[in-house]
């Protein structure tokens, strides 16, 4: 590349993102001459790139630093309107491969039904105000049930699509009788565009049973909001707000708060599911999950708090 053109290119970017660039390139450089003992020549050879990368791993370097290595290789040749030997299949899987060695274990544990009981009962002892309380049992035995997303359930940040709707709450019905609710989802993660639903049936002999709970619950708040679940003045239910009271909630029953979040119910589920036999597919298809990724969610070995 021309030297004027280089020097008016590099303008383009803040002065510590350069010199980033540049210090990887010649860590990048150093190993190709001196480690491998190969003159450099652009554009370089992708084995030798997966090479370097792969001696970023087995140097402990973590996955984002040597995928930002990757990055300044890349933009080395494109900027020169070389061919990027990132793009060739060999690193690309590689990355994949650091990528996944790498990952650290997930570690939240599972809420599971003997667990949901014991919150639940502890609901009336920390909140004092009777919406509050229905809330949070609708709330946190219908994310067990349905296998929701917190943000299918409350407001997690500016935007709200996935948030589920009073629209999208059906009421089912078995000779005249309340039996169950149908959840309607427009929207949601992965979503392709298809609309998908669960339903929720009555649990007649159990004192966490979801339907009852959400019938009363909407008999408490006022039809006119839009949201599900909302607080008394109509503002949506936040992910804070909720993670802040089902922390509470774990707390009083003797578990530790931080071995569980808000996710810890939607794990639960699909670990009950395995242990009653469910198939993977069949767990796939309650979670609305695109690929088996959740098989890490499912740990039947692990006890209830």
């Amino acid at each position: 590349m021309d030297r004027h053109v280089e020097e008016i290119v590099g303008a383009a970017f803040a002065e510590s993102t350069l010199e980033n660039y540049i210090r990887v390139w010649d860590k990048f450089q150093c190993f190709i001459t001196h480690e491998l003992g190969i003159e450099m020549h652009l554009p370089v050879d992708p084995i030798l790139v997966a090479r370097y990368l792969a001696y970023l791993y087995l140097n402990m370097y973590s996955a984002s630093t040597v995928t930002s290595v990757a990055s300044v290789i890349a933009f080395a040749h494109r900027v020169r309107n070389l061919t990027d030997p990132t793009e060739c299949l060999i690193v690309k899987k590689l990355l994949i491969g650091i990528r996944k060695l790498t990952q650290k274990p997930d570690k939240r544990k599972p809420i599971l039904t003997s667990d949901l009981l014991e919150i639940i009962r502890r609901i009336p002892f920390l909140f004092d105000d009777r919406y509050t309380q229905v809330l949070l049992q609708s709330m946190i035995t219908l994310q067990f049930a349905a296998g929701l997303r917190v943000g299918e359930l409350a407001k997690t940040s500016k935007k709200s699509d996935h948030v589920l709707r009073l629209g999208n709450v059906l009421q089912m019905s078995s000779n005249g009788s309340l039996s169950g609710f149908r959840i309607i989802f427009t929207s949601y993660k992965h979503h392709d565009g298809k609309p998908a639903d669960i339903d929720v049936h009555f649990k007649h002999n159990s004192t966490v049973c979801p339907v009852r709970a959400l019938y009363h619950y909407l008999s408490l708040r006022k039809s006119q909001y839009a949201w599900l679940f909302v607080h008394k003045n109509g503002m949506v239910v936040t992910r804070d707000w909720y993670a802040k009271k089902l922390s509470l909630l774990l707390k009083s029953v003797g578990a530790n708060p931080g071995e569980f979040n808000t996710h810890s119910l939607r794990i639960g589920a699909a670990t009950e599911l395995a242990l009653k036999g469910a198939s993977l597919a069949e767990i796939k298809s309650f979670g609305r999950w695109r690929s088996f990724a959740f098989v890490k969610y499912i740990r039947p070995q692990v006890i209830s708090v």
